[in-house]
Protein backbone atom coordinates (compact mmCIF):
# COMPACT_ATOMS: atom_id res chain seq x y z
CA UNK A 1 0.00 0.00 0.00
CA UNK A 2 2.55 2.45 0.78
CA UNK A 3 4.78 1.33 -2.31
CA UNK A 4 1.79 2.57 -4.42
CA UNK A 5 1.22 6.26 -2.31
CA UNK A 6 4.88 6.59 -3.29
CA UNK A 7 4.33 5.83 -6.86
CA UNK A 8 1.43 8.09 -7.14
CA UNK A 9 3.07 10.78 -5.76
CA UNK A 10 6.18 10.24 -8.35
CA UNK A 11 4.07 9.91 -10.87
CA UNK A 12 2.14 13.19 -9.92
CA UNK A 13 5.10 15.09 -9.61
CA UNK A 14 6.31 13.93 -13.23
CA UNK A 15 3.19 14.84 -14.69
CA UNK A 16 3.37 18.33 -12.74
CA UNK A 17 6.48 18.75 -14.27
CA UNK A 18 5.78 18.18 -17.55
CA UNK A 19 2.83 20.81 -17.25
CA UNK A 20 5.03 23.67 -16.29
CA UNK A 21 6.75 22.28 -19.50
CA UNK A 22 3.52 22.67 -21.23
CA UNK A 23 2.57 26.12 -19.83
CA UNK A 24 5.75 27.75 -20.34
CA UNK A 25 5.64 26.55 -24.29
CA UNK A 26 1.71 28.01 -24.75
CA UNK A 27 3.50 31.11 -23.21
CA UNK A 28 6.34 31.19 -25.68
CA UNK A 29 3.73 30.51 -28.92
CA UNK A 30 1.82 33.38 -27.66
CA UNK A 31 5.06 35.85 -27.74
CA UNK A 32 5.81 34.80 -30.68
CA UNK A 33 2.42 35.74 -32.42
CA UNK A 34 2.93 38.78 -31.52
CA UNK A 35 5.87 39.08 -32.99
CA UNK A 36 4.49 37.09 -35.97
CA UNK A 37 2.08 40.07 -36.18
CA UNK A 38 5.18 42.83 -35.80
CA UNK A 39 7.26 40.67 -38.37
CA UNK A 40 8.74 43.35 -41.26
CA UNK A 41 9.84 40.60 -43.76
CA UNK A 42 9.07 37.54 -45.26
CA UNK A 43 12.37 35.89 -43.96
CA UNK A 44 11.02 36.88 -40.57
CA UNK A 45 7.40 35.73 -40.84
CA UNK A 46 8.75 32.71 -41.69
CA UNK A 47 11.07 31.87 -39.20
CA UNK A 48 8.79 33.13 -36.42
CA UNK A 49 5.96 30.73 -38.16
CA UNK A 50 8.17 27.66 -38.23
CA UNK A 51 9.70 28.03 -34.54
CA UNK A 52 5.55 28.40 -33.69
CA UNK A 53 5.08 25.06 -35.15
CA UNK A 54 7.95 23.08 -32.89
CA UNK A 55 6.84 24.23 -29.74
CA UNK A 56 3.49 23.29 -31.15
CA UNK A 57 5.18 19.62 -31.81
CA UNK A 58 6.67 19.73 -28.74
CA UNK A 59 3.74 20.46 -26.80
CA UNK A 60 1.56 17.93 -28.43
CA UNK A 61 4.44 15.18 -27.43
CA UNK A 62 4.38 16.57 -23.94
CA UNK A 63 0.21 16.43 -24.14
CA UNK A 64 0.52 12.99 -24.43
CA UNK A 65 3.10 11.88 -21.89
CA UNK A 66 1.05 13.71 -19.24
CA UNK A 67 -2.29 12.09 -20.47
CA UNK A 68 0.19 8.50 -20.11
CA UNK A 69 1.18 9.67 -16.79
CA UNK A 70 -2.32 10.30 -15.54
CA UNK A 71 -3.23 6.68 -16.93
CA UNK A 72 -0.81 5.01 -15.07
CA UNK A 73 -2.51 6.60 -11.85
Amino acid sequence: MEKARVDFKQLRVQADGQEVTLKAGEQRIRDLQVKLNLAQSNKEFTAIKDEIGQIQQRNSVIEDAILGLMGQQ
